[in-house]
């Protein structure tokens, strides 16, 4: 397996090994796979003073290996790694423990298997050994669960445009973050093919930055009213059911219907090709 991160600076490069070392002093991984990164240059001018200036933020998504099986540690070291992850290193993190992911790899996960072949080992406590892949695999059971993710997409979807017109805005708001979650269910599936495990509409967006599905400019977050948009979306899972006299008004689940439309359709038209090929491999 490769040690040696591809697209980065001497400083970055250590900007990196940095963070990584306060992940792993807080964490105690067993071994940590780099299968994504992303650099994203922001260029600042100003008059005051009078020059350019260039900042860099690097993502980067990390397969996080643990000898623990216990779900409440891979919770653990999640929240260490979100606490980690800043402006300049951004760490998007998946966490699973060794048996697991060996189980995968003998038996040909999509996912797993992807990341022993091409991923980056960018740390190794080197207690337990990594399994043979077995050959890639996509069964026609995978890919009809995936296509039924879809199914029931469409139809929260649809759930979501009746509750609107019919002025019950709170139903639609909780239809759409689950037509929403199992879109990025399915696409993260289809072309990664990783299983997410969190309601998280944020966390499964920062996912889908390894798809061509180009979250941003269909969810974007930078002025005021976007962020107010998608924290409704975002909590609509657990405010809808929990929150005492919840509200939202309906100009604002009217601009998340357009959105979630436009996300569909960009999610399920690269689903399809997958799904009518599906001996290829993404």
């Amino acid at each position: 397996m490769r040690t040696e991160l591809p697209c980065v600076t001497p400083q970055q490069h250590l900007l990196i090994q940095q963070t990584i070392s306060r992940l792993v002093e807080a964490t105690h991984p067993e071994k940590i796979i780099c299968y994504g990164l992303r650099i994203k240059n922001n260029m600042k001018w100003s008059s005051f003073p009078d020059q350019v200036e260039s900042e860099s933020g690097i993502s980067l998504d990390l397969l996080i290996i643990i000898l623990d099986k216990d779900k409440r540690k891979r919770e653990n070291v999640c929240d260490h790694a979100d606490t980690i992850s800043n402006d300049m290193v951004r760490l998007i993190t998946v966490v699973h423990s060794v048996d697991a992911v060996n189980e995968n790899l003998e038996n040909g996960n999509l996912f797993f298997t992807t990341l022993y072949q091409s991923g980056i080992l960018i740390y190794d406590h080197n207690t337990t050994p990594l399994s043979e892949p077995a050959l890639k695999t996509i069964s026609e059971t995978f890919t009809m669960a995936n296509r039924r993710k879809g199914d029931l997409a469409r139809l929260f979807f649809e759930t979501a445009c009746d509750a609107m017109q019919k002025e019950r805005h709170e139903i639609a708001v909780f239809a759409l973050h689950q037509a929403v979650e199992l879109t990025c269910t399915a696409l993260l599936r289809t072309c990664l093919g990783y299983k997410p495990n969190t309601h998280s509409i944020n966390k499964l967006f920062m996912l889908l930055e390894n798809t061509p599905v180009r979250i941003d400019s269909i969810f974007p977050r930078t002025a005021a009213e976007d962020v107010a948009v998608f924290n409704i979306l975002q909590r609509g899972y657990s405010d809808v059911r929990y929150k005492e006299e919840y509200s939202v008004t309906g100009d604002k689940v009217t601009m998340l219907i357009a959105r979630v439309r436009q996300f569909q359709i960009a999610a399920f038209r690269l689903c399809q090709n997958q799904w009518n090929h599906p001996t290829s491999t993404p």
